[in-house]
């Protein structure tokens, strides 16, 4: 509902008025759906307030009846507003909501996604800097990645703990870096040359993180 609530904001108030008035016949065309503290007649009301306000305001154009048209537009506003939200609770997949509704669930009802898989085809160079080093990966096109994290240590590599959004590291190791973005690719920079560097890579989405993958070991060039 957030394109159709911009789409309602810009419109005029003729406009803005039919707009209205078509979403609530479409919405009570919908069997068993009845929007929380708000009924279709209130809409329809609010409807005729603006337009006859509109009307008066501009066959008589002055600060009493300019500020009842804008009294009448923002109760209007404030009554799609509450309709968009109500959709927006339906769509957006809560089991609980759809059903209170009055709607029955399917299996096409949005779920918890899985975690991410480990990272695939990951690709380790040297960068466009002195002493720095690229990393790519694939695009996890048909997963829910929120982020795609890469880590680089130097020394031994020993995979650091992933817990949500923290990472720890355990004794022994030297972090140097994490880059965690929705980029895939990364530069780390101002390495030490002839140094050999591993840089791992995992993805992380809205359940957690998923496996870091197999590491990669480059030397930084000077």
């Amino acid at each position: 509902m957030e394109h159709i609530s911009l789409k309602f904001l810009l419109l005029g108030i003729y406009d803005k008025v039919e707009f209205s008035r078509e979403t609530t016949v479409e919405m009570a065309a919908i069997p068993l759906y009845n929007p929380p503290k708000i009924t279709y007649a209130d809409i329809i009301l609010a409807c005729d307030r603006a337009r006859d306000t509109y009307t008066a305001w501009k066959n008589n154009p002055n600060d009493n009846n300019k500020n009842i048209y804008l009294a009448a537009e923002q109760d209007l506003d404030n009554l799609m507003r509450q309709q968009a939200l109500s959709v927006g609770s339906l769509a957006n997949g809560n089991a609980v909501v759809i059903t209170d509704a009055g709607f029955q669930t399917t299996d096409s009802e949005r779920t918890t996604p899985a975690l991410p898989s480990a990272i695939e085809g990951m690709t380790v160079k040297h960068g466009p800097f002195d002493a720095s080093i690229e990393v790519n990966c694939k695009s996890k096109r048909t997963e829910l990645v929120n982020d795609y994290v890469a880590i680089i240590m130097s020394g031994n590599w020993v995979p650091p703990v992933v817990n949500g959004n923290v990472v720890s590291f355990q004794e022994g190791t030297t972090r140097l870096a994490i880059d965690s973005s929705k980029d895939r690719h990364k530069i780390f920079t101002n390495l030490q040359p002839g140094i050999n560097y591993w840089v791992g890579m995992y993805a992380v989405n809205s359940t957690g993180a998923g496996p870091i993958n197999a590491p990669i070991r480059l030397m930084a060039a000077g």
